[in-house]
């Protein structure tokens, strides 16, 4: 998307813009001129989130691997037929 002023000015209206439409066409275009300049940056911070779910993806893998091993140990230990209060 390739905005400029005059686009943003034509999509609230020929009249004159209000106070609150006039604000609200000055943080739009104020939010594009941010988003053009911080691209590489908004990228990194992107790639670094998505970095930082994967991790914790994986530590949740492994924490349910745990649980299930330990759970199975403890079943293991256990008589058979003897009442065990599992919480999930």
């Amino acid at each position: 998307m390739n905005f400029q002023a005059k686009d943003l000015m034509e999509l609230v209206g020929e009249k004159k813009p209000t106070n609150p439409r006039k604000k609200f066409v000055i943080r739009l275009l104020n939010c594009i001129r941010d988003l053009r300049s911080n691209e590489s940056l908004n990228r990194k911070q992107i790639d670094y989130l998505l970095y930082q779910i994967e991790q914790r993806d994986k530590m949740i893998d492994e924490l349910r691997e745990k649980n299930i091993a330990l759970l199975s140990q403890r079943l293991s230990e256990h008589k058979p037929f003897q009442r065990l209060n599992i919480v999930a």
